[in-house]
């Protein structure tokens, strides 16, 4: 570095004033240089050893690169970072061996597609496809990120490998869908569907056992156990249970499903991803709605701490500052979140490996109000201008009620524009946080509707005869029917409302657009009333997506310009 103070060279013995020459760390002495004896830098080596160690110089900018390569740990002893060498994460270690432009041992660049992928290769599938086959075949913790409708089941079915005892964890209105790709892509193994509770049972080799989250076994949960004078609570199982789960691969379907740690489903699903060997988990919406849903998901799945070591880092990653009565505040995470998220997740974007898919356009039908709700709205919008000006949501049990009227207020406009659709004879789906407008949707003549009382079965049967051209038109309630459907018969989405939760809203409008659908554009139509207290609920609705779209792709820049979530805890 510049000397900073006088000195004499150490090679001609001239004075070298401040500001000249240079001064270096020589066996633990700083040795001053004029500028005529200043010597040639040495030559720096940047390798990745065949056994795992990074040899480099100090290089502050590349320090997330670093820090965001599998298994990387700073080893004190040799002064150098050690990474993971499992094969499952090779690829993952080449990228940034070469982005980091490093020398890459010429063992560790032998790498060898597997037997699935090549398999997946014969059968057709997209060149992304058989990548993500080969990826989830070599690792036992992964999680599957692609958007929605890439067609994550058929990777996954198609990764494992031959008589594999497989254990899929999915939501109940999923669970035949499962079946029947099951049979159609891996007809070498037999899917069972179990149903109603006390049906859990372990699969067996060759086996694809499809159980949903609510009737998982309540012996999977904690319990209290006292230890000494101390409560703790533990999954107790028993040996010859754990023998078995060993060889098991576990599958979680929508595994931000079990996002909140205190639920009974989460605790469960913990506990297998601890007993069973492998375990992969599917979710186009890894952040669903507030920085804590990726950490619970994670945690979950067993993959917490693999990417962002502890909750106080994850914190600190998401620039969260705790709120003086309850709660954190986050911003936009840091730029090394998604770099992070890449030890274990796998996601790509439709525009990136399907860009044939067509893009989604976006239109608003403005309605009008009747007075009673009307002036209902003014009081609210009066009380909570401050706070939604400020990118503050209402707390949703205030707004519930209001967001019912609303959504039934919108009937009228909804059927006309639905009739609209049926003189054109364009087949077209209704999404509604809400029961009533579905419903009112789905008794049209040549239409049908699926919400939470739907059997599974009759779900199914509804989606195939939409797909079939025997609809015109059919509704959907979005938690209900924003899952494991596939509408591609239909471009044109019309949503009466939105969810609360933003990514509730992103999966419903990618029933449509995924891999099927042929028509050049998908429209999406949202309903909003005639009023600014509903149109800024919509804006910060849409505008809460940028937080999950920054911690799992974030392009950016770093800045930590706040969205305040409401009600956000740990």
């Amino acid at each position: 570095m510049v000397n900073k103070y006088p000195g004499r060279c150490h090679v001609c013995h001239t004075t070298v004033g401040v500001g000249e020459g240079e001064v270096r760390r020589e066996n633990s002495a700083w040795i001053t240089y004029c500028q005529a004896h200043v010597p040639a830098p040495r030559p720096t080596r940047r390798c990745l050893t065949s056994d795992g160690c990074i040899i480099a110089p100090y290089e502050a900018d590349s320090l997330d690169l670093f820090r965001s390569m599998p298994g990387a740990r700073w080893d004190r002893d040799s002064r150098c970072w050690r990474v993971s060498l499992d094969i499952g994460d090779r690829a993952r270690l080449l990228e940034l061996a070469g982005r980091l432009k490093l020398d890459v041992a010429p063992e560790l660049r032998q790498v060898t597609q597997s037997t699935q992928a090549e398999r997946a290769s014969r059968e057709g599938l997209y060149p992304f496809q058989v990548t993500g086959v080969d990826w989830l075949s070599k690792r036992k913790q992964a999680l599957l990120g692609d958007e929605m409708g890439l067609g994550k089941t058929v990777e996954v079915l198609a990764a494992l490998p031959e008589k594999a005892a497989v254990l899929v964890v999915t939501p109940a209105n999923v669970k035949w869908n499962w079946a029947a790709e099951c049979r159609k892509w891996r007809p070498d193994l037999t899917p069972v569907v179990l149903r109603g509770q006390n049906s859990f049972r372990w699969p067996q080799p060759g086996e694809l056992i499809i159980v949903n989250y609510d009737i998982l076994p309540a012996w999977l949960e904690p319990q209290q156990v006292k230890a000494g004078e101390m409560q703790c609570a533990e999954v107790r199982i028993e040996q010859a249970v754990r023998d078995t789960a060993r060889d098991v691969i576990l599958i979680v379907d929508e595994a931000h499903w079990a996002k909140n740690s205190k639920t009974a489903r989460a605790k469960k699903v913990s506990a297998l991803a601890q007993l069973c060997g492998r375990v992969w988990g599917l979710t186009g919406t890894p952040l669903e709605n507030r920085p804590p849903d990726l950490w619970g998901t994670l945690r979950s799945l067993g993959m917490a701490q693999e990417v962002f070591r502890n909750w106080t880092h994850f914190v600190d990653l998401f620039c969260g500052k705790r709120r003086r009565y309850g709660g954190y505040e986050w911003g936009k995470p840091k730029e090394i979140v998604p770099e992070l998220l890449r030890r274990v997740m796998l996601r790509r974007r439709r525009t990136d490996v399907l860009p044939e898919l067509p893009e989604k356009t976006y239109s608003t039908v403005v309605c009008d109000l009747n007075g009673e709700l009307r002036a209902r709205l003014d009081g609210l919008w009066d009380k909570w201008q401050k706070e939604l000006t400020a990118g503050v949501l209402p707390r949703f049990e205030e707004f519930s009620e209001v967001r019912a009227q609303l959504a039934a207020d919108r009937i009228t406009v909804l059927e006309n524009v639905v009739a609209e659709c049926e003189e054109q004879d364009v087949p077209v789906v209704v999404f509604s946080a809400h029961v009533e407008p579905v419903r009112v949707a789905g008794r049209r003549d040549g239409w049908a509707y699926i919400d939470g009382s739907t059997p599974d079965a009759e779900r199914q049967r509804i989606v195939e005869q939409f797909q079939g051209g025997q609809l015109k038109g059919v509704a959907l309630s979005i938690r209900a029917g924003g899952v494991g459907l596939t509408l591609t018969r239909a471009w044109k989405a019309v949503f009466v409302d939105l969810d609360w939760t933003p990514a509730a809203n992103m999966q419903a409008e990618d029933r449509l657009c995924r891999i099927g659908q042929e028509n050049p554009h998908v429209e999406i139509v949202h309903i909003v009333s005639d009023h600014p207290l509903d149109q800024r609920v919509m804006e910060l609705l849409t505008a809460k997506t940028t937080i999950i779209e920054a911690a799992v792709e974030y392009r950016g820049d770093s800045s930590t310009q706040c969205l305040t979530c409401s009600g956000a805890t740990q």
